[in-house]
Parts: structure tokens; C-alpha cells; sequence
């Protein structure tokens, strides 16, 4: 099981999707970086997805997501940064981070590693990463890290 990251820029919300048909990804960390102005404070969930949702902006992890960089991830998952229709939540809110701004910081954030063995991700379901209220006056950089069982 390789150890994978891949993320980017986005405002609200950071995805990740596991389109496979029987691989599981296990999300081990995962981090975020607030792009936003000092002062400015951010209320951020951790929850499951059950449908995609129709994104506009995809990071599609390849080769280079490896950190051994032998091969590309088996499970082909999906990091999603932008909507143009949201993905199914679902009710339960997982974990929650409070994140505020200090000036003259303009950016700030933190990484959240998993407890051992990690979050499952099944065939077919992800994981979204952002703005409880889902806004999009926030934006953030979102790293995820995991690795499957392919």
C-alpha cells in the first residue's frame, strides 16, 4: 500500500472520491492552508459523501502522487475543488475545525493526521473537507494523503 498526496487551491470545500469498483482508500491525513484575510474565521467539517456531486475543477493523482513514485495509485481516486452542484452529504459531521485568521497572517491553517489505521473510503463514496455552511467566500488549499489497498 503506497502512501499517496494530492490536493490544490479552492474556495469552500476540498473532496476526495474513491470511483473505484472494489478498492477502499484509507485517508491517513489531511491538511488545509486559509487563504483569507486577518480576522476572518472559518468553521470547517469533516464528512461522508455519497454521490460525486457535479465538479468543475478535478485533480486527477498520477505517478507523481507517490511519495515511493514506483507507480500510480491503484484505486485512480479524485481530488475535488470546485462545484458547480455539491456532493450528498451526509448528516453526521465527523470532525470539526475552527480556523481564524490572525493578522497579519494571510494565510493559516493545520494538518490533521488520522488515528491509526486511518478513515475508510469504500468503492464509490468520498469524503468532503470544508465549509460547514458551504459558502464559497473562503478559499484554502487542501492536501489529502492516503493510501489503498490496491
Amino acid at each position: 500500500m503506497d502512501l499517496c498526496s494530492a490536493g490544490g487551491r479552492a474556495p469552500s470545500n476540498g473532496a476526495i472520491w474513491n470511483p473505484h469498483s472494489t478498492i477502499r482508500l484509507i485517508l491517513v491525513a489531511m491538511s488545509v492552508a486559509v487563504q483569507a484575510s486577518p480576522g476572518i474565521a472559518v468553521s470547517l467539517a469533516l464528512r461522508r459523501s455519497s454521490t460525486r456531486g457535479t465538479p468543475t475543477v478535478t485533480i486527477t493523482p498520477d505517478i507523481d502522487s507517490s511519495w515511493e513514485r514506483d507507480k500510480a495509485p491503484a484505486a485512480a481516486p479524485l481530488i475535488d475543488l470546485q462545484y458547480s452542484a455539491l456532493p450528498t452529504l451526509d448528516a453526521s459531521i465527523l470532525d470539526r475545525f475552527h480556523v481564524v485568521s490572525a493578522a497579519p497572517v494571510v494565510s493559516t491553517g493545520f494538518d490533521k493526521p488520522m488515528t491509526f489505521p486511518g478513515l475508510i473510503i469504500p468503492p464509490g463514496t468520498g469524503f468532503v473537507f470544508g465549509d460547514v455552511l458551504d459558502t464559497t467566500a473562503v478559499v484554502a488549499d487542501w492536501t489529502f494523503t492516503w493510501r489503498d489497498e490496491g
